[in-house]
Formats: C-alpha cells, sequence, structure tokens
C-alpha cells in the first residue's frame, strides 16, 4: 500500500482511501488522475506500434525495387568508364542465316554481304517463300563477335546497288536487335535480351542505331540476332516489283 497526500490539508492517506479521514476530501480525483495516466501511456504505446508495424510492411515491399536500383547503379557506374567516341568497329566472327534468297547470276545475296563492307552487295530473303504472312515477325540472320560492350549500330536499309534496286525491292520498317544469351547453361543460347527495337527510315544511306552504354543487358555479347516485324504490323516499305526483303550492310561498334 502505498500513501498520497491529501490535496487539502496534506495529511498521508492511503492510496486506496477513497476519502482523507482527517478533513473528509474525496480522494477519488487522485485515483481517476492516476487511471488517465495509465490510459494515456497505453495509447502512446499503441500508436508507436501501429507505425513501426506499418514502416516494416512498407519497407518489405521496396526490397526488390532496392535490388533493382543497385543494378542499375552498377551499370551505369560501368557505363561511365566507356568513352562511346572510342568505340571501334567490331569484327563479325560469323554470320548465320537459314534460308536466303537464290543467287542471279553473278549477284549473291547470302547473309555474310551484311558484313563484308560493300554497300552493294546485299542480304535477301524473299517473304513469299518464306510464308511469314501469318507470323508477328521475321528470324533475321545471327552474327557471332566478341563485344565487351556495344557501342552503337550501324545499317544501310535496302538494296543498295543503284537507285532501282533499291526502290524495286522491300526494305525494313521496324528492326530489332537482340543479345542471345544461355539461360540455362546448356550452351545453345536460347534466351534473348533486346538491345535496340525501333524504326528505319526509307533510305539507302547508313543509319545509326545508339544502344544504351548502361543497359543491363549490354555487356559480354557473343551473338545478335536481327529480328524484322511482318506486314501484318507495319514491317516493311514494299518494293515496286518485288517482294524480297534486302539489307545491304549491318555494322557493330563497341568495346572489345
Amino acid at each position: 500500500m502505498a500513501l498520497i497526500k491529501c490535496s487539502q490539508c496534506g495529511h498521508e492517506v492511503s492510496d486506496k482511501a477513497k476519502i482523507c479521514p482527517k478533513c473528509g476530501n474525496k480522494m477519488a480525483a487522485n485515483s481517476d488522475k492516476g487511471n488517465s495516466t495509465i490510459k494515456i501511456v497505453g495509447a502512446v504505446m499503441v500508436v508507436v506500434l501501429l507505425i513501426g508495424g506499418a514502416f516494416l510492411f512498407l519497407n518489405k515491399g521496396d526490397e526488390a525495387n532496392i535490388v533493382k536500383d543497385t543494378e542499375n547503379e552498377t551499370a551505369s557506374s560501368e557505363a561511365e568508364s566507356f568513352d562511346r567516341s572510342k568505340a571501334t568497329l567490331l569484327k563479325v566472327v560469323k554470320v548465320e542465316y537459314g534460308s536466303s534468297l537464290e543467287a542471279q547470276g553473278s549477284n549473291t545475296y547470302e547473309a555474310r554481304n551484311l558484313c563484308d563492307g560493300d554497300s552493294t552487295t546485299a542480304w535477301a530473303v524473299n517473304l513469299d517463300k518464306e510464308g511469314i504472312y501469318d507470323c508477328d515477325q521475321l528470324y533475321g540472320p545471327i552474327f557471332n563477335l566478341n563485344c565487351k560492350k556495344l557501342s552503337h549500330i550501324i545499317i544501310r536499309n535496302g538494296y543498295g546497288k543503284n537507285a532501282d534496286a533499291f526502290k524495286n525491292n522491300t526494305r525494313a520498317a521496324k528492326v530489332r536487335f537482340l543479345s542471345l544469351v544461355d539461360d540455362d547453361e546448356d550452351g545453345d543460347g536460347d534466351g534473348e535480351r533486346v538491345l535496340f527495337d525501333g524504326s528505319l527510315r526509307d533510305k539507302p544511306t547508313p543509319q545509326r542505331l545508339e544502344i544504351p552504354l548502361d543497359l543491363t543487358d549490354n555487356n559480354n555479347i557473343k551473338q545478335i540476332r536481327m529480328n524484322f516485324n511482318t506486314q501484318l504490323n507495319g514491317g516493311y516499305y514494299a518494293g515496286e516489283k518485288w517482294n524480297d526483303l534486302c539489307i545491304s550492310e549491318v555494322e557493330f561498334w563497341g568495346f572489345e
């Protein structure tokens, strides 16, 4: 039992007493004050717990974003060490494609023409023969190279042999370049990472396609595939005579 002083006479009274035995003052007020204090302290604790719980809940939801932001910061930091103006023309070791337009006289249309440094030659594929009218995209040639980081791509659209060859054959309106990676470590390069996805001008002159240096997947590239949209989704500039899709040159610039 604790003793408290009466607010009227100062006499020490038991904290259980309802009135002061000396002056008759009611002691309930002290008791109520104590109860009120307890209630206030309890309420404050509840509020603190609720705020803490909400903070933990929101913070947990941001864990994935924190990891992602860290990856982006790392990519940006690495990109700063590369000067785009010092990018060099990368050597393409091999160009692969299953089916191209058959040779006509001395003119060949194999995929290797894309990297021969001659804009008067071209890779060509007959869109009627391929039977891709009902497909969303045409899978194009695969380029094998060694690239630590890709800076930009130079492409010459259409058949650049002469003005007539350019307008008579089909040109690409949209192009997509993808880095092929091995997602499951079986060596078959079954994964794809987009490096560039955009439109091409209907011109035979060189077009520069810049690749973001801080792109997460723009690292240690071994294979690049060139894909095209089909006529179903605005992928071509139609030729006046032939439905043969032609590309004259593709150059990859970056850092080995």
